[in-house]
Order: C-alpha cells, then sequence, then structure tokens
C-alpha cells in the first residue's frame, strides 16, 4: 500500500514538471509515460481535489488517441467538479455511448442534466422512445437486415411447400403469414437502426446563446439556451449548424458554441 502511494506521489511531481516542460515545447516526460501511468496521475490528482491537471491529465490521454468509457466518466467527473457543465455533459454521453448499460454513467448524466438552466421536455412518450431505442440496439442495422433474409427466405419455402401441397392446412398459411410479417418487420428495423445510428447530437458550451432562424447573424430570434443543452445536428451551412432540440424546437446556431458527442 505504501509503495503504491510512493508511486502515485512520484507520478505526481513528474508529470508536473512534464506540464511545464510542454509550455516550453518539451513533452519528453509526459510522452515516456504510459497511457496506465497518466490514469493513475490523473485519479490521484482527482482524489487530492486538482480537478484542473486531473482534467488535463484526462484530455492528455484522449490526445494520444486512446478512449474507454471509463475515462470519458472520469473525464466527466473532474469538469463537473470545475463547474464546466457543458464539458461533464459532453463527455458522461460520450462515456454512455461505449457502455450504455452502465448505471453510474447513467446516475451522474441525469445529475448533470438536472443542473442545466433548461429544463426542455422531450416530445412524445419518453417510455415509448426508450422501448423503441432498447429494441433497435438489440441488433445492428447489418444483424436486423440478416434476420429479414432468414424470415424472407423461409416465407418462400412454406409457400413453396404449400404450392406443392406437400404441406396443406391452415397452419402452414400461418406459418408463412408470421414469416412474411417478421420478414417486413425486421427490414423496417433495419432501416430504423440505419436511421438511429446516423443521428448525430451536440453538447452546448456556451453558458448561453441565442438560437436563429437562419444560418445569419440578422436571422430573427428564435429561442434562448444555455450551457450543457443538448441537441440533435440537422444541417450544416457555412460555419452554421441546424438544431433541433427534444421538445422540437429546430433553429441555426454557430458551429463553434457546440461539441459533438
Amino acid at each position: 500500500m505504501g509503495v503504491t502511494k510512493a508511486l502515485a506521489m512520484l507520478l505526481m511531481v513528474v508529470f508536473a514538471a512534464s506540464l511545464a516542460a510542454e509550455n516550453s515545447n518539451d513533452s519528453i516526460f509526459i510522452e515516456d509515460m504510459s497511457v496506465n501511468d497518466v490514469m493513475l496521475f490523473g485519479n490521484t490528482l482527482y482524489e487530492n481535489a486538482d480537478f484542473k491537471q486531473a482534467a488535463e491529465a484526462y484530455e492528455h490521454i484522449l490526445s494520444r488517441g486512446y478512449v474507454s468509457s471509463n475515462l470519458y466518466y472520469n473525464l466527466g467527473n473532474a469538469y463537473f467538479k470545475l463547474r464546466k457543465l457543458g464539458l461533464a455533459i459532453l463527455n458522461y454521453e460520450r462515456a454512455l455511448r461505449l457502455s450504455p448499460n452502465d448505471e453510474d454513467i447513467q446516475f451522474n448524466l441525469t445529475y448533470a442534466r438536472s443542473s442545466t438552466i433548461d429544463d426542455i421536455q422531450s416530445t412524445g412518450s419518453i417510455w415509448f422512445k426508450d422501448i423503441t431505442h432498447a429494441y433497435l440496439k438489440l441488433f445492428s442495422a447489418n444483424g436486423w437486415a440478416w434476420m429479414s433474409l432468414l424470415f424472407i427466405s423461409l416465407s418462400v419455402i412454406f409457400w413453396l411447400l404449400f404450392l406443392s401441397n406437400r404441406i396443406i392446412g391452415s397452419a402452414t398459411v400461418l406459418v408463412f403469414v408470421a414469416t412474411l410479417f417478421l420478414s417486413v418487420v425486421s427490414v423496417l428495423s433495419s432501416f430504423g437502426r440505419k436511421a438511429y445510428d446516423e443521428q448525430r447530437f451536440a453538447i452546448l458550451l456556451e453558458q448561453e446563446i441565442t438560437v436563429k432562424s437562419a444560418p445569419s447573424l440578422k436571422g430573427e430570434d428564435m429561442f434562448i439556451i444555455h450551457e450543457g443543452t443538448k441537441m440533435e445536428l440537422l444541417d450544416v451551412y457555412q460555419e452554421w449548424l441546424k438544431i433541433r432540440l427534444e421538445n422540437g424546437n429546430v433553429g441555426w446556431l454557430l458551429e463553434s458554441f457546440v461539441e459533438e458527442i
């Protein structure tokens, strides 16, 4: 236990020196540290309430091309402690994408969302959307396509058997109708999953912005949103993004105000 703590303290000293070295264009120390060492250092900083340095440690890991739900989760925690709500929610969302069933991530994301200024109610029934998304996630788009191919093949086989008089009866017709129905459902599910996967979302990082009716500063003011608001990205025009909120409101804002999940 004492050796581990001593190692963590040593890493803190080395990493602090490396951060200073980075400012002078000399990052040899930090580059020589393994991802696990930097992660350990960041966790130690977080435990010692040095949330700014902890966030920098986690961001450095990301800059090296390493991602994980745990890394995004820790980074979200650090930003939440720094009261950077937008960045906290952004990283919780990224963590949840990698580990959608993680209860800790779900809880922290829900808590962070409850801290936002805007109370944007989703259109439609939330439970219905949750069930639909859970259903679509049963298979990938290709998985649903293979399922449809399977049911189509079965329906063709039963229909041919019926026509050849090898199997006759209402049961055969019912099986044919059932497999045909499942074929249609699987095809629609494949397209639905593809559309779900292609959805793009972003988080507002600015404290407050006014959404415009057109991709121009001269556009009419539509509504105001605040830091941490989640939005769907619909279109892009030059440096402007067309967005839709969970309540259905649509408008334009500058791309620099948000970061995609």
